[in-house]
């Protein structure tokens, strides 16, 4: 227990990301019917204490260690970056997603990509923070997994009991979430958690091991919000289903009007339902699970668990045709 505690103040105060208050949300590009790409907001900032003096300072970008000429962005009183893009009226206008052709300049290959957001300033020197940008072709299935009370046991206990160093992550979930990912299906994590913690969660995910089977690599997505507001919303206010709704809608807009990406949501709350109901999910592709490890499949009245879920597996995510463009592989986080 008392390691347990000297865990927690140490990732509290020595975390950079956390005591600086810096983060990234893992952005998704997609790849439109005529070769355009669409791009979920860029979600960064900068934390006072990583850049104090952050006036004029130009954030340069690097997608897989090389850095994007002529595309920049600027940084807010309080840290958060966005893209300058100037209107028909010659006005400076603050935007959150790059057009398509910022995009193309990325050069990104299918799948995960490492970005790079870099400030650099005469009283700090280089500030670096570092996230996951995927292409992904508009036809992709995706399949959404909620984090908190998803993966780990416990919405609240998800929060701190990996920090503090204790086990708290649902069994078989790496193999069923591994065999979902072979089936053609692309992951996307979810979670209220401030994107100040997303070193964290991305640590905590890479560091899942069940009987040999880790869990696959995809999209971390994270609330832009403060930490106390997040946690109130998820766990004290109970209305998580409002900002996960909102943005599995806005992952939706992302692709064609035409097409539902979000083929199956997992989630352990009624508000994940809701939320994944909202986006378009059917009612037979939502699976809640409680602390006992027990999943109800919503639209059968069926209770089950991820192994049985697993030995299911050809049934509940069928096969999906491989791509001339891509080459499946079983990949794993990065490392």
């Amino acid at each position: 227990m008392i390691n347990g505690i000297k865990n927690l103040f140490s990732y509290l105060f020595d975390s950079k990301d956390y005591s600086t208050f810096s983060g990234v949300v893992d952005i998704i590009v997609v790849r439109q019917p005529d070769d355009s790409l669409k791009s979920m907001p860029f979600h960064i900032r900068f934390g006072t204490l990583k850049v104090l003096d952050n006036q004029n300072i130009n954030i340069q970008i690097t997608v897989n260690d090389k850095k994007i000429e002529d595309v920049f962005m600027l940084m807010l009183p309080e840290g958060a970056c966005y893209f300058p893009e100037l209107n028909a009226k010659n006005e400076i206008q603050k935007k959150l997603r790059p057009s398509s052709a910022i995009l193309k300049k990325f050069n990104l290959k299918n799948g995960y990509n490492k970005i790079q957001f870099i400030a650099e300033s005469d009283l700090q020197g280089k500030q670096l923070i570092e996230g996951k940008i995927y292409l992904y072709n508009y036809d992709t299935k995706l399949v959404i997994s909620d984090v908190d009370g998803t993966v780990t046991k416990s919405d609240v206990k998800g929060h701190i009991s990996t920090i503090i160093g204790k086990e708290w992550t649902h069994d078989d979930i790496a193999e069923l979430y591994t065999n979902i990912q072979k089936n053609g299906y692309k992951m996307v994590y979810l979670s209220s958690r401030p994107l100040y913690f997303y070193n964290y969660t991305q640590g905590y995910l890479k560091g899942i091991i069940q009987n040999g089977f880790t869990m696959p690599d995809g999209p971390i997505l994270l609330s832009p919000d403060q930490i106390i507001s997040s946690l109130n919303r998820e766990v004290v206010y109970k209305k998580a289903d409002e900002f996960k709704g909102a943005l599995l809608k806005d992952l939706r807009r992302v692709f064609p009007e035409e097409v539902n990406p979000i083929f199956a949501g997992f989630g352990n709350r009624d508000t994940d339902a809701t939320a994944c109901l909202y986006a378009g999910v059917i009612i037979d592709n939502i699976f809640i699970i409680n602390e006992q490890s027990q999943v109800e499949i919503l639209g059968k009245q069926e209770k089950s668990s991820y192994k049985k879920i697993n030995e299911k597996i050809q049934e509940l995510f069928p096969r999906l045709p491989k791509k001339k463009e891509e080459k499946q592989q079983n990949k794993q986080l990065p490392k």
